[in-house]
């Protein structure tokens, strides 16, 4: 295990993303309680913000658990391998196998399931529009100074707690499919613009309150160099 964490590994798969978090714990001997404590899931999921549906609330506690076993199952394979097995880790597993694997009519299906990667069911979402805004997204990360793939992983981050389980991988194939072409560019340049004229509408209208800080003045010099750059290129481009 420490071998494997000395080395880079990319955010875009959920073994890097449980190394990441085994990482943040603290290492394998801190990492094992608090993984297990969230990994049996025994008290209702938390609901940060009061207008997020039960639902939802279930499902993000359902995939942070997901994701605990998986830093549990990384750690387990390590002691397989080194003959060093936790106790605790092995009862945790045969216990869950015991009431979520082998009482089942399909335990296989629960097998992916307990692990969280089961296929999502149903017709398949309308992706156009979320496909769209995420390649504007990672555009404006671009346009701020990242590379593609760091973007990319940023977004990635983002989208770490929501319903959208994207690695950056597919990430990345979004944003070059939707930037493939000129007129494609053109819309994502005019969300952008779209974008900057709303946010330096409110930096204005704070400004004229006295409210903006240094901060907020570099951000608004920032935008309006932006904005300026983009509608010169709107101009420019079509008389070529």
């Amino acid at each position: 295990m420490a071998e494997e964490r000395s080395q880079a590994f990319p955010s875009d798969d959920r073994r890097a993303r449980a190394l990441r978090l085994i990482v943040a714990l603290g290492g394998e001997q801190c990492a094992i309680p608090i993984l297990l404590d969230n990994a049996w899931l025994l008290s209702p999921p938390t609901r940060p913000k009061l207008d997020e549906p039960p639902d939802a609330a279930k499902a993000r506690a359902e995939r942070m658990r997901a994701h605990n076993v998986r830093a549990l199952l990384l750690i387990y394979r390590d002691q397989i391998k080194r003959g060093e097995i936790d106790e605790r880790v092995r009862s945790f597993f045969a216990e869950q196998a015991e009431l979520r694997i082998w009482p089942t009519a399909d335990p296989l299906a629960a097998m992916i399931e307990f692990l969280g990667c089961a296929p999502r069911r149903g017709a398949p979402p309308r992706t156009a529009a979320r496909n769209f805004f995420l390649a504007a997204d990672i555009q404006e990360l671009i346009d701020e100074g990242m590379g593609v793939d760091a973007a990319c992983g940023a977004v990635f981050e983002r989208l770490d707690t929501t319903d959208l389980e994207l690695d950056t991988g597919t990430l990345r194939n979004i944003y070059f499919c939707e930037t493939k072409g000129r007129l494609n560019k053109k819309a994502i340049e005019a969300e952008l613009l779209s974008r900057a004229l709303g946010e330096s509408e409110k930096l204005r209208q704070k400004a004229r309150a006295g409210k903006l800080d240094p901060a907020e003045e570099e951000r608004a010099m920032q935008l309006q160099a932006k904005i300026v750059a983009w509608q010169a290129s709107f101009e420019a481009k079509p008389r070529q």
